[in-house]
């Protein structure tokens, strides 16, 4: 009680003006202008920048986790995530071209030694018409949590009725892009895990006590990261409570 999380961090090349918190006056605030340059993962790097690094070769080569072989449909990519008749066990899904969740998701968690965690490459536009969740089944292990990752050559876009998604996304983008689109309506959306993409267009319009979207860091990420995000990963900032 009377304790607040951190809920946000501004890193900025420069100033930060009209921005203030509601506990600005009264704890620290998690900001910081002299970061620098926060450079994209892009090609003209081989993705490797301040924010992490994203290996490639390694993730098509399967250094990270094997390759999945069965059929994929692109347009039905959340019935691919929910039918594996398994846990995915770090496998990495590789979809040619644009993709489309046209069916809630509810990801299993691993079992017997088997992991919980799987990584997506989208080698186009990702577009969801439906939630994705984890599975509420209790995992008796770290490395079972379930936990996914979406790494997306072109744009992010969700549909208005889409109210909640976990997980990793990561909008490259092509030519520069990279966006991660809300899209509009009056529906909140909740993101539990980490978005990343040069533009990030929240469209929502939602009313209420809560913000139209939110998205709120989520630990297993850490503790049981997707293929080929562990590098990712490390650049976040972290916070840690101390004694006063």
């Amino acid at each position: 009680a009377g304790l607040y999380n951190a809920t946000y961090c501004i890193l900025a090349n420069g100033g930060i003006v009209n921005f203030t918190t509601e506990t600005s006056n009264k704890r620290p605030e998690c900001r910081s202008e002299a970061q620098g340059v926060l450079l994209f993962p892009e090609r003209s790097n081989d993705f490797v920048t301040t924010l992490g690094r994203i290996d490639w070769r390694g993730l098509y080569a399967g250094h990270y986790g094997r390759l999945y072989r069965g059929a994929v449909d692109r347009q039905q990519l959340g019935l691919l995530l929910n039918n594996n008749g398994g846990p995915w066990n770090g496998q990495v899904i590789r979809v040619p071209g644009n993709a489309t969740i046209e069916q809630a998701v509810t990801l299993a968690p691993g079992s017997q030694g088997k992991r919980g965690n799987v990584t997506v490459i989208v080698e186009g536009d990702l577009t969801i018409r439906a939630n994705v969740v984890y599975s509420r089944a209790l995992s008796q292990k770290l490395h079972e949590l379930p936990s996914l990752g979406f790494l997306v050559k072109g744009d992010i876009v969700i549909d208005e009725g889409v109210s909640e998604l976990v997980g990793a996304y990561v909008a490259l983008g092509k030519n520069k892009s990279g966006s991660f689109i809300t899209g509009g309506g009056s529906t909140h959306l909740t993101v539990s895990g980490l978005v990343m993409g040069r533009h990030l267009s929240f469209q929502r319009t939602a009313s209420g006590t809560a913000g139209s979207e939110q998205v709120i860091a989520d630990g297993r990420l850490l503790g049981n990261p997707p293929p080929g995000f562990t590098d990712l990963i490390k650049g976040l900032p972290t916070f840690q409570q101390v004694a006063p």
